[in-house]
């Protein structure tokens, strides 16, 4: 699903990419017995210390203990021990009934398998001192040497995450989780390494296995000292494990791993200097596009993304400001966000044309994006989308000292909110006279979603709102006759909430007329 994630693939996603939005310590390998001590400052987006160890199965007893300083910093800073293995297992330190301030994990099973096991603190700026250790603990696995050399050049990056690993006769293994979306899809893997010497560039590398452990592809030469790229394509998806080794003895190496593709899951995706969220699902027809309504996050897609994600390549995203995208630069007007958008679908690899599905003010969103890249739009669906002339129209309605005071308490309300609803709102007047200058496209085909309930308890202004809303939706099809008007008669403004199945027949049917 493009929303509702598994836990273990969220939080193995966190180990691998908790660098974008959180502090995080290298990973290091626990070793038998041996006791590791580190300290963290908690942070709102989190503060991790990770590690990784290596279960031997056979029914022998792991146990992971977490002994913390001061002692009982739970309250303080929102604590924890997680432990997820590659055959699925999940699990949490829990507070020993003996000692303050020690959270304990045991595990037995009978197959061997590798564990990421991450100290978390969040909260605002309570810092703790903490020492782990294991036991039960087997000593790493080998990896096979790098195979033969093949001429290919690397692709580029869009998802990346750095490591650093110390060269020994064990091959200085360290484990990274990619979601690969299968269905035969090319996801290519790049690896850069430095120091790069001749000397001992045979001796590094990496390999990818799918979620049953079985070697899917191994990291090949690409000329360059210090790189190597490997390409996965297999029929299965899922959370594939990336490892990388480093045989070059007492040789301490950084490197940098790169997913090129169109895998899915959640991706950080650099569009400039800066990160937005993505999340991405489905497979094949025209990608679909889901751009939300003023500084509502992606999750305001949950109820319809399900479905969505059955008829083609999907994305939903956090604007600049929003949910777990970094800031962007102003004013936040269409013509900004429709960049934004376009450079984003470049860097993930989703070539147009596009299918643009926009709630609200998202419907300024791509009204822009379909006036700038024509050529990449075949199709858009607006869900109860804002006219441009609704303002203008119902101050009509209302004395010039009602309209101010109307605007004042609004502009008040606007500001109070996030900066992802604020700096959107301050930039409506902008979109407002951008939609006057550009018409909708008149060559793809188009549904306007209309939602037409009214409360009850509404007053006489307020329905007549309602209907000048109501009648200026139509006035789009005077720009664009080929806009199929639905009504929405048991749905507020967001009907992908209200009626769900409306939004959902509404992308089907125009992803269809696009497939024909």
């Amino acid at each position: 699903m493009l929303v509702k994630r598994t836990l273990l693939v969220l939080m193995v996603l966190i180990l691998a990419l908790s660098w974008v939005s959180g502090t995080a310590m290298a990973q290091m390998r626990l070793q038998n017995g041996v006791e590791v001590k580190g300290a963290l400052t908690g942070s709102p987006s989190g503060a991790f210390a990770q590690y990784e160890l290596e279960y031997p199965g056979n029914d022998a007893k792991l146990e992971i203990k977490l002994s913390l300083w001061p002692p009982n910093p739970l309250t303080g800073c929102g604590l924890g021990l997680r432990v997820h293995g590659w055959n699925g297992f999940e699990g949490r330190g829990v507070p020993s009934g003996d000692k303050e301030g020690l959270l304990e994990f045991s595990y037995q099973a009978k197959e061997p398998t590798t564990f990421l096991v991450q100290v978390e603190c969040y909260g605002d700026g309570g810092a703790f001192a903490y020492r782990l250790t294991a036991t039960g603990v087997a000593a790493p696995a080998a990896a096979p040497a790098p195979a033969a050399r093949i001429a290919a050049p690397p692709p580029a990056v869009y998802d990346a995450l750095f490591g650093t690993t110390l060269g020994n006769s064990g091959g200085g293994i360290r484990l990274h989780s990619m979601g690969y979306p299968g269905h035969g899809e090319d996801a290519e893997v790049t690896m850069t390494f430095w120091p790069s010497d001749p000397s001992y560039d045979a001796a590094i590398g990496f390999l990818v296995y799918d979620p049953q452990g079985r070697l899917v592809a191994t990291g090949q030469p690409t000329g360059q000292v210090g790189e190597r790229v490997a390409t996965v394509s297999a029929e299965r998806g899922g959370e594939y494990a990336i490892q990388v080794f480093n045989y070059a003895q007492d040789v301490d190496i950084s490197y940098k791993l790169g997913v090129a593709g169109v895998a899915n899951g959640d991706h950080y995706v650099d569009i400039g200097g800066r990160r937005l969220h993505a999340v991405l699902d489905g497979a094949g027809g025209p990608t679909i596009v889901l751009e939300s309504g003023m500084g509502q996050p992606l999750s305001t897609w949950a109820k319809v993304a399900p479905e969505i994600v059955k008829m083609g390549r999907t994305l939903a995203y956090d604007r600049g400001f929003v949910g777990a995208s970094e800031p962007g630069p102003e004013p936040r007007n269409s013509w900004q966000l429709a960049t934004e958008l376009h450079t984003l679908l470049h860097n993930l690899r989703l070539a147009p044309p596009y299918v643009l599905v926009g709630h609200s003010s998202g419907g300024f969103t791509i009204r822009m994006f379909a006036h700038l890249y024509p050529s990449e739009v075949a199709g858009m669906v607006l869900i109860d989308a804002t006219p441009e002339d609704h303002d203008m129209v119902i101050s009509k309605t209302r004395t010039p000292e009602e309209w101010a005071a109307y605007q004042a308490n609004y502009a008040k309300m606007m500001a109070a909110q996030s900066p992802g609803v604020a700096l959107e709102f301050v930039a409506k007047p902008q979109n407002i006279e951008m939609m006057h200058q550009i018409k909708l496209p008149t060559n793809v085909p188009i549904i306007s979603l209309v939602a037409t309930m009214v409360s009850p308890t509404a007053t006489a202004r307020d329905r007549a709102d309602k209907q000048a809303a109501i009648d200026l939706r139509a006035d789009w099809l005077k720009q664009a006759p080929q806009i199929k008007q639905v009504f929405a008669p048991k749905s507020g403004h967001f009907i992908q909430n209200d009626q769900p199945d409306l939004v959902i027949q509404a992308v089907r049917d125009v992803v269809a007329q696009v497939s024909k």
